[in-house]
């Protein structure tokens, strides 16, 4: 099992993203996330991608954008594996280091949003400690045009 941070896109992401979630986000979305204070971490496991997560930096917050497993790799504790790193990833530091090019930046606070259909995704959030803070009303676009949008609950956590 590898876990490393991409530095370019690569279409791997684009067969995860587009096999995990109902409204996957558009090629250019995820080019535009190798930018400044955004983060792409990947898991391979046995020589194939099979999850990702991307996280976004804006002074002592961190949020994360996405996360996916394909899907025929669910279920098997990757979710927990991508997201235990990012959570390892803050907890490096003390308060008093100060960031540099060369260390990632300290965040005191994490947030997410999830589809309020999600169950195993609220789960694997809950178990590692996020708290429902609030929600957003027809955030997320269905995977049917016909549909309603769908509610995203907000959650945070200290990191």
């Amino acid at each position: 099992m590898i876990i490393a941070e991409l530095s370019v896109f690569t279409p791997d992401l684009m067969l995860i993203e587009q096999a995990a979630h109902i409204a996957p986000w558009s090629e250019k979305t995820m080019r535009g996330c190798f930018g400044t204070g955004y983060s792409v971490v990947s898991l391979v496991v046995q020589q194939e991608m099979v999850g990702f997560y991307v996280s976004h930096e804006v002074a002592d917050e961190i949020t994360l954008m996405n996360i996916a497993v394909h899907p025929k790799h669910q279920g098997k504790g990757y979710g927990s594996v991508l997201l235990n790193e990012l959570l390892l990833r803050l907890s490096q530091f003390e308060p008093n280091d100060e960031p540099t090019d060369t260390m990632p930046f300290l965040a005191t606070s994490v947030f997410l949003e999830v589809r309020e259909s999600n169950h195993a995704a609220i789960r694997l959030y809950e178990r590692y400690g996020f708290n429902a803070l609030g929600k957003r009303l027809g955030y997320y676009p269905p995977k049917n045009p016909a549909d309603p949008y769908e509610t995203a609950i907000v959650y945070g956590r200290s990191a």
